[in-house]
């Protein structure tokens, strides 16, 4: 349910994806003082043939209660733009006027790969004002969300870049205040660009927009229903994301009254039914982020767009037994090599030893054993061989060596020496 006031300029549930080329901006007329071109005439006619200044209407690709968008063709910078006309605006005083240009100056202000790019705003005496955009083919969000939920990759990335949009709005001290799927334009290349800043506010004029409720009822934070529009911040828009987010995932919106009243009172009394109750298949960190977003309280919000664009993507969280059991069982096996190795070494060192005690021994005779590299390290208290047949003795502790003084036996070839 969309609660607006005229002269702010919004588009409709149906405006249509608008593409192309977004890298020129048109001109202006040589004088004029404000930046905003002033065409002086209009040609009626069917789609195809009328004219609105220098643009050539090609068709109609969205209409609805508050204004109409065109696909259009700009002979002068040849390329297709969206051109959109609020309904009525022909009849508008002239302070309604430099409001709504006022307003088209703001957006143009932002200049981001996720927001879509305004070129020009005019005022034409039989048309009225319209405003002269990027256009992008592909289709809104709300029109993607009807075919059924996106996957949560799809989620995250699309409430990612409608995130870092918002950011940049608000790093311009520029509040949306009518962000909602219809306002998401999910272009062909799957990228998502936010629309229609026909409601927002900035510093110029929000204090004198106390009492004002303009947007769309059902993603109104609970401030902006009430018409403290003088008292926004960005942490508005956040709680709007949160709606997105939760209808992306559940494939509802969170407040679904039959009467703007009704919604209302849900709005600024009820909590949204439990996201997996409706799908369990999300993951944690997205159900706590989206319950952060949907707090009336605004300082329990994520502070920033950005602080929900990092969120976002943060990993699952998982609960702390899975943790603790993941532990255990690594500890485990780290135990069972450690006794194989040790079981492995101990049942050859016994081998090797049983070979010197039974082997064909020419001599016996207490030695001290020097071995390969000249130093004498330990003597064997056992008699050892004199004879040609000397073991491979592999380094093991010395407790399996009875007598032996050192801590260690090194792996080498012993000899005896007189």
């Amino acid at each position: 349910m969309d609660v607006k006031r005229t002269p702010r300029l919004s588009s409709s549930q149906s405006d249509a994806a608008q593409t192309v080329p977004t890298d020129a901006v048109c001109g202006q007329n040589p004088g004029d003082t404000d930046g905003i071109h002033r065409p002086t005439t209009t040609q009626a006619g069917a789609d195809g043939d009328r004219r609105i200044s220098r643009f050539q209407i090609r068709r109609t690709v969205g209409e609805g209660t508050y204004g109409v968008v065109y696909l259009a063709y700009d002979p002068t910078l040849d390329r297709a733009i969206a051109l959109k006309i609020p309904r009525c605006s022909a009849s508008w005083s002239d302070k309604q006027q430099q409001l709504f240009l006022q307003e088209a100056r703001m957006a143009a202000r932002l200049v981001h790969r996720n927001v879509v790019t305004v070129f020009d705003a005019s005022v034409c005496p039989d048309a009225g004002v319209f405003i002269a955009m990027e256009f992008v083919e592909g289709e809104p969000l709300s029109q993607r969300l009807a075919r059924g939920t996106p996957s949560i990759e799809d989620t995250v990335r699309i409430c990612g870049q409608v995130a870092e949009a918002v950011h940049e709005a608000h790093a311009l001290r520029i509040i949306h205040r009518d962000l909602k799927p219809s306002n998401i334009l999910i272009g062909k290349d799957g990228n998502a660009k936010v629309c229609d800043f026909g409601l927002a506010l900035n510093d110029d004029v929000q204090q004198a927009s106390q009492g004002d409720v303009s947007g769309t009822l059902a993603y109104m934070s609970p401030e902006q229903a009430l018409g403290n529009a003088h008292l926004l911040d960005g942490r508005s828009d956040i709680w709007s994301l949160g709606v997105i987010l939760y209808e992306c995932l559940t494939g509802d919106r969170p407040f679904r009254g039959q009467t703007n009243d009704e919604l209302r009172e849900q709005i600024l009394t009820r909590d949204p039914r439990p996201i997996h109750q409706i799908n369990s298949a999300v993951p944690e960190s997205l159900v706590q982020l989206c319950e952060r977003c949907l707090q009336r309280n605004p300082s329990r919000r994520p502070r920033t767009a950005l602080e929900f664009r990092h969120s976002l993507v943060a990993p699952p969280s998982r609960p702390k037994r899975i943790k603790i059991a993941a532990s255990v069982g690594v500890v485990a096996a780290l135990l069972a090599f450690a006794g194989i190795v040790i079981g492995h070494f101990s049942a050859q060192t016994r081998h090797e030893l049983e070979e010197v005690r039974t082997g064909d021994l020419l001599g016996v005779a207490p030695r001290p054993i020097v071995f390969d590299n000249g130093d004498i390290t330990s003597t064997y208290s056992y008699m050892e061989a004199t004879g040609p047949y000397i073991p491979r003795v592999p380094m093991v502790i010395c407790w399996q060596f009875p007598g032996v003084v050192n801590d260690r036996i090194h792996r080498a070839r012993g000899r005896a020496v007189r």
